[in-house]
Parts: C-alpha cells; structure tokens; sequence
C-alpha cells in the first residue's frame, strides 16, 4: 500500500521535534540516512516491511492517508510556484483546493514553512478575489437601481409630458373651434 519516500535532512530540520524524532530513530534503525546523488543526508525508513509490521505507523498512515496525499500534492505545486517565481497564478483556486490546504494547515501534520506560506498565500489571495466579487456585485446592484431609478424617473417624465400634449391639442382644438365659431359670426370665413 504505502512505499518508501526519500526525504532530506534540511526539510525534516525546520521543526525541532522532527528532527529529535528523526534521530531517535534513526539511532533505533527505524530509519537510515545516506547522501543523495545531490550530496544533501536524506532519511527513509529502514525497510518497507515496516509498514505492514509496525501497526501504530499503519493506522497513523491510515488515519492521514488523505493529508498525507494533500501534503504530497502541495509539496510538488509549491515547487513548481517558486520555479515560477511566486506567480499569484499558480496558488491553490478556491474551493476544494483551498480547503484541503487549509485543512492541511490545521492538522497536526508537520509541514514545511514554504507549504505553510503557499496555502496562506492561497487564502490570501481568496480572500482578496472574494471581496473584489462582492464589491463587483454590489456596483452591478447600484448600477441596476440607478438605472432602475432613471428608467421610473423618464417613465414619469414621459406620461407628464402625453399628459401636457393632450392637454396642448385640447386648448388648440377649442381655440380653433372658437376662432372658427367668431369668424363664422362675422361672416370672414372665406
């Protein structure tokens, strides 16, 4: 189920409680180190019997199967962030991605400080895209009101001014109805 995975001395070194673990078995040949091609100590477990031999280690990797997973992804997304040289980007999109990283984030998982900046990075980012939605939507909904408020406002407008015209055609049709019946009387209709 579970193989063996390569892991350098510098990465394990960051928190002082691994790197006391990672010692400790190392002295109990749970693990052995040996130098990479790179020349950097790398550390891995002694044989992969252990894994179906040691049942804490078994359930332990059973109970942090997904994180585990999450933390593997993320340690490759994050190497590939800074060959690209932090772009915004590359970070975790919001939604499944992001709340993997930050439930990663919250367990108690050791993870290294650049996987740590990444996610936060990530929510950062978010965070920052989610209040440019909303402040987005409620310009539209301003936007829409004054519209709204502009197409009532010329909708008035217009019956104001059918209103005035009726009444404009009523006062030209009885002034000319008056004129007409004044010039019939004086006999000037020619």
């Amino acid at each position: 189920r579970y193989s063996r995975k390569w892991a350098t001395q510098k990465t394990l070194g960051f928190n002082r409680n691994a790197s006391k673990l990672v010692s400790a078995f190392l002295e109990a040949r749970l693990l052995v180190s040996e130098l990479n091609p790179e020349g950097d100590e790398v550390v891995t477990l002694a044989h992969e019997s252990l894994f179906r031999h040691w049942p804490r280690l078994d359930e332990w990797l059973d109970t942090n199967r997904s994180l585990l997973a999450i933390r593997n992804q993320l340690d490759e997304q994050v190497k590939r962030w800074h060959v690209a040289k932090f772009d915004p980007d590359m970070l975790l999109n919001a939604g499944k991605p992001l709340e993997d990283g930050k439930s990663l984030l919250a367990s108690a998982l050791t993870l290294h400080p650049e996987v740590s900046e990444f996610i936060k990075a990530s929510t950062k980012r978010a965070n920052r895209n989610r209040h440019l939605r909303i402040a987005a939507f409620i310009a539209l909904f301003m936007v829409t009101v004054v519209a709204l408020n502009a197409s009532y406002s010329a909708s008035k407008s217009k019956d104001v001014a059918e209103r005035s015209l009726a009444k404009s055609q009523d006062l030209i049709e009885f002034l000319i109805g008056d004129l007409h019946g004044q010039l019939e009387r004086l006999g000037r209709l020619d």
